[in-house]
């Protein structure tokens, strides 16, 4: 019985690792999301400021990001707030 724990600790380096990986992946994921919101918000800015249609809007937005993370696993979760659909609980 005593053997059996000692070869789980072995495994231990191995699970860290993957764990810490998952880890920076979620934080590059999430800062590419943000840029790419970011971008996307200024788009609509510049947009609006020189007129342009929303046809020609929709062809300069980006989603390249948020499909990539969501192909990666990233868990995207919308805060419940005014005029939004709670899905879960607050």
């Amino acid at each position: 019985m005593a053997l059996e724990w000692i070869e789980i600790f072995k495994e231990l380096p191995k699970l860290i690792k993957d764990l810490g990986r998952l880890i920076n992946n979620g934080r590059a994921n999430k800062n590419l999301l943000l840029s790419e919101l970011k971008n996307n918000l200024k788009q609509f800015e510049n947009a609006k400021k020189i007129g342009l249609t929303y046809d020609e809007l929709i062809k300069i937005l980006s989603n390249e990001k948020i499909i990539e993370a969501i192909r990666t696993g990233f868990v995207i979760t919308v805060p419940c707030g005014p005029g939004t659909k709670c899905v879960s609980e607050c």
